[in-house]
């Protein structure tokens, strides 16, 4: 779930993942949320949990706290997902968290702040908002991926690389939009808004 406010410049993103786990285990996660802006909270079965946010963790004890990237550069690394697979992204959008799951179904959720991006190419300002389902192509298996955006204004889907929304209107103003995924569509979901 993502609400635009601030004159869309600015998104809430609240990210809920149900897994179900063979067996009591701790499993660490690495979360990238990217235009990351604010605070990022995270829950287990509704326990809040410690995240390492890497922007707050000083450049030079990054390694320590990520164990799975590699420095590309001042501001990128490359997140590595096995031995020929990794992905490059901003410093700035990396979290990390161990969650400790119960035998059986588990609910993580996820709520942060981000900044949108900004499309200029045309006469109007046109905010682009981008969500990394990146790994998603690993997971063992998984049910429908439910993707909604609100505002308190009315907003027009201007762009997606994930196709058009459920029952649009003529894709006219609204309130909300909503996508549902039986496959897993891209590993970005970008989305442009007017």
């Amino acid at each position: 779930n993502i609400h635009l406010h601030d004159g869309l410049k600015r998104a809430t993103y609240h990210v809920t993942y149900d897994i179900i786990s063979d067996s009591a285990t701790t499993v660490p996660l690495l979360f990238i949320a990217e235009n990351y802006d604010d605070d990022f909270f995270v829950q287990v079965n509704d326990k809040m949990i410690h995240a390492d946010i890497a922007k707050k963790i000083p450049q030079a004890n990054v390694s320590k706290f990520f164990r799975y990237i590699k420095s590309e550069n001042e501001h990128e690394v490359y997140v590595l997902f096995g031995a020929t697979d990794s992905l490059l992204v901003k410093m700035d959008d990396i979290i990390q968290f161990d969650a400790v799951l119960k035998k059986g179904m588990n609910k993580i959720e996820v709520t942060y702040e981000a900044c949108n991006s900004f499309n200029r190419s045309s006469w109007f300002v046109e905010p682009e908002i981008t969500y990394s389902l990146y790994p998603s192509r690993f997971w063992r298996s998984f049910q429908d991926i439910s993707l909604n955006i609100s505002a308190d204004e009315k907003f027009k889907i201007i762009t997606s690389n994930v196709g058009m929304p459920i029952h649009p209107t003529k894709n006219e103003y609204n309130t909300s939009f909503s996508w549902q995924f039986k496959t897993i569509p891209t590993d970005i979901i970008s989305i442009t808004v007017s």
